[in-house]
């Protein structure tokens, strides 16, 4: 049986006004140029809504961890729940996913 990837380490980044968490998963460990672990995803408010005509947003997003071509790193929405624990649930259910595994080199 092949090895379950998880969630190892999470916090919250108090920085911002609003709710951003950065998620550390098991195998996982990319450092910027600055010798900075970067977090494989991040769980922030989502602030779509009714006011960019968004009727159906839900309260929080799930952003992955991408590198574009000049290697700089951001995170795109893959995404969107209720609560916090549901956003964590959809992260591991994704990265023990094979396609997800084989993507990420996991």
């Amino acid at each position: 049986m092949e090895d379950q990837l998880a969630i190892i380490n999470s916090h919250l980044d108090l920085n911002v006004s609003t709710y951003s968490e950065h998620v550390f998963v098991s195998e996982d460990y990319v450092e910027n140029d600055h010798g900075i672990q970067l977090s494989a995803f991040t769980i922030t408010e989502d602030l779509s809504g009714a006011h960019v005509g968004d009727y159906n947003a839900y309260k929080y997003r799930v952003n992955a961890r991408k590198q574009l071509d000049n290697g700089v790193f951001i995170y795109t929405k893959i995404g969107g729940y209720d609560t916090v624990c549901e956003c964590k649930e959809f992260i591991e259910g994704y990265i023990n996913q094979v396609p997800t595994k084989q993507i990420m080199n996991y």
